[in-house]
């Protein structure tokens, strides 16, 4: 399994990669796009400031 993952910061900054660990595909999978996106921006919330 593998998803792409693209995030769009309010600033313009985007962070694209491929994300195929299998605990992360196991608790995105289950979930709509909204709760994914939520989820991602909580993961990444460090890296963009």
């Amino acid at each position: 399994m593998c998803y792409n993952i693209e995030l769009k910061a309010s600033h313009g900054i985007a962070l694209v990669g491929k994300k195929v660990s299998l605990p992360f595909a196991v608790l995105v999978g289950p979930k709509s796009d909204v709760e994914a996106r939520l989820f991602l921006e909580r993961s990444f919330a460090d890296l963009v400031p």
